[in-house]
């Protein structure tokens, strides 16, 4: 990285430390030298590990997308991918590469899943389960999501309509269980 990418407190303190002063103009020069070019693979050679290069970013992408099938978290599938690129002794990018290729890999796996789940319901059951979040007339401005989300009241002989209603709800909602417990499983291997 060059050091123009360094942010001034990180050069102060380096400075600071190796009793040094901290010219701006100096290290543009050393930036641009053959000496900077000789001594990153010095250091790379010394530490055994590889430049960040086509095949390092592509290894990356695959370890993100796949990460993102079980981590919903940015932080997360970025440290999966900094794990990955460390075991196979690749340098790592910059911290914003890193977060931008997790967030696209997880948006690509989530589209992916949506897909998926869309294909699996067919238009019936996709406006099945958009029939859930629509409030509609209800005087209470509640979707049927929420009144199917809340617990069950206690069976009496009062309130026996309202549990044979429930019942109905969740058996209908049932038959697409199968269907989605099959897609989940097919998008996991």
């Amino acid at each position: 990285m060059p050091s123009n990418k360094v942010p001034e407190a990180v050069i102060e303190h380096i400075a600071t430390m190796i009793k040094r002063s901290s010219d701006r103009n100096e290290l543009r020069r050393y930036d641009q030298s053959e000496a900077r070019r000789k001594h990153l693979a010095v250091v790379r050679g010394f530490l055994g590990v590889k430049h960040f290069s086509v095949q390092s970013k592509t290894l990356l992408r695959t370890t993100l997308s796949e990460a993102a099938l079980t981590k919903e978290d940015v932080a997360d599938i970025v440290n999966i991918g900094i794990e990955i690129l460390v075991r196979h002794r690749y340098e790592l990018p910059t911290f914003d590469t890193l977060v931008r290729e997790a967030r696209a890999g997880r948006s690509a796996i989530n589209q992916a899943l949506y897909e998926q789940m869309q294909c699996a319901l067919g238009k019936t059951g996709a406006a099945f389960l958009d029939a859930l979040f629509i409030v509609g007339e209800d005087s209470r401005r509640v979707s049927p999501w929420h009144d199917l989300k809340q617990d069950t009241a206690k069976p009496t002989v009062h309130r026996m309509r309202d549990l044979l209603v429930r019942f109905d709800q969740l058996t209908a909602l049932s038959n697409y269980n199968l269907m989605l417990r099959k897609t989940q499983q097919t998008s996991y291997h």
